[in-house]
C-alpha cells in the first residue's frame, strides 16, 4: 500500500506541471475566422472554452464569443483578425487567474455623418469604455443615432441651400460664358465636379449646354483661392446649382478651382439668347440662323417668324 501517496503525489506534480507549463494568455478583441474544428454552443466562460480545447486532441486554439457563450475549436491560429466581443487563446494560454466578468461601456458619440440622399443623417457610438469582457453584458441601446436633416448640406427636396437669388457666376468677366465656379465669393472645388452639375450651373446663368468642364489651371484663379466646403451633385434637372444635393469636401480642397465653359447660344420658350441675352429679330437672318442651329449642334436653319429658328 507504500505506492498510493506516491501515485497521488505524482497525479499533484502533473497537475502542477501544467499550469506552470501554460504559455501565453488570453487575448481580447482578436478572432481567428480560419481554421474552424467545431463550434460549441452555451460555452459559459472561456475557461470552459480553453478545457473543451486541450480534450480535443487536433485543437490548437479557442476563440470566445461571451454575447452568444459559442466556442470556436481550431486547428491552428493564423490570420487573425480585430473583432468587437471575443475571447481567444492557444491550447495552453495561461488561464485568468483574477478578475470577474467586466460589462461594456459606451464611448462619446462621433460627429454627425453627411446627408444622405433620404435626407437623413447618423451618428455612431462603440461600446468599448471597457469593451465587455469574460462574459460581461454588451452596451444596451443603440450604437447608431439618426436624425432629420436641416439647413445646407441637405439634398433632394428637404431644405436645401436657400438664398433669395441665384449666387452662381463665371469668374471670366471679359468671357462670361467661361470661367471658374464661383457661387457667392466662394471658388468651388474641383473634387466631385462632373458634367451634370456644369449643365445645371449653364442653364442657371441662360447659357447653352456645357462645352468643357474644366479643373484647375483652365482659367486664371486667386494664388490663395478660397473654396466652399460642399460640391453640388445635381441631377441635371436642377434650376441652379443651389437646389442640387450638397456634398462636403475633402479639406483642403487638393484637386483645384472647379470650372466650365458654357455654349453662347440658348434656344428657349422664349427665342433665342446669346451669352444670357435675348437675340433681336431685326436683322436676324438665315446666315444668322444657320449659325446658331449649328451651335445647338445641328446640321442647317432658317429664320423663320418670330426670331424662331427651323432646325434640320
Amino acid at each position: 500500500m507504500m505506492w498510493l501517496p506516491g501515485l497521488l503525489l505524482g497525479i499533484m506534480a502533473l497537475v502542477g506541471h501544467s499550469e506552470q507549463g501554460c504559455s501565453g494568455e488570453y487575448h481580447f478583441g482578436i478572432n481567428y475566422p480560419d481554421d474552424n474544428l467545431e463550434t460549441l454552443e452555451d460555452s459559459g466562460s472561456p475557461q470552459e472554452c480553453q478545457t473543451s480545447c486541450q480534450a480535443n486532441t487536433t485543437c490548437m486554439g479557442w476563440v470566445w464569443v461571451p454575447t452568444t457563450k459559442k466556442c470556436q475549436l481550431k486547428s491552428r491560429m493564423s490570420k487573425p483578425k480585430t473583432a468587437r466581443n471575443t475571447v481567444s487563446g492557444k491550447r495552453d494560454a495561461c488561464p485568468m487567474s483574477t478578475g470577474g466578468p467586466v460589462d461594456g461601456g459606451w464611448s462619446d458619440w462621433e460627429g454627425w455623418s453627411v446627408c444622405g440622399q433620404d435626407c437623413q443623417r447618423t451618428r455612431t457610438r462603440a461600446c468599448d469604455q471597457p469593451t465587455p469582457k469574460l462574459g460581461g453584458s454588451f452596451c444596451s441601446d443603440e450604437n447608431m443615432q439618426k436624425e432629420a436633416c436641416s439647413g445646407t448640406y441637405c439634398p433632394g427636396q428637404c431644405s436645401v441651400l436657400q438664398t433669395s437669388s441665384p449666387t452662381t457666376q463665371l469668374s471670366d468677366e471679359d468671357h462670361p460664358w467661361r470661367g471658374n465656379i464661383v457661387m457667392g465669393d466662394l471658388h468651388l472645388c474641383a473634387d466631385g465636379w462632373d458634367l451634370l452639375a456644369a449643365q445645371v450651373a449653364c442653364a442657371q446663368l441662360g447659357l447653352g449646354r456645357p462645352w468643357e468642364v474644366t479643373g484647375p489651371g483652365r482659367f486664371p484663379a486667386p494664388k490663395f483661392p478660397v473654396y466652399r466646403n460642399t460640391t453640388p451633385v445635381c441631377s441635371g434637372t436642377e434650376d441652379s446649382l443651389e437646389k442640387c444635393q450638397q456634398r462636403k469636401t475633402p479639406e483642403p480642397c487638393s484637386s483645384g478651382p472647379a470650372g466650365v465653359v458654357c455654349s453662347r447660344v440658348l434656344h428657349g420658350d422664349s427665342g433665342i439668347k446669346l451669352d444670357g441675352q435675348l437675340v433681336c429679330v431685326k436683322d436676324f437672318m438665315d446666315l444668322e440662323a444657320i449659325a446658331v442651329c449649328r451651335q445647338l449642334g445641328y446640321g442647317s436653319g432658317e429664320a423663320a417668324a418670330g426670331s424662331t429658328v427651323v432646325t434640320d
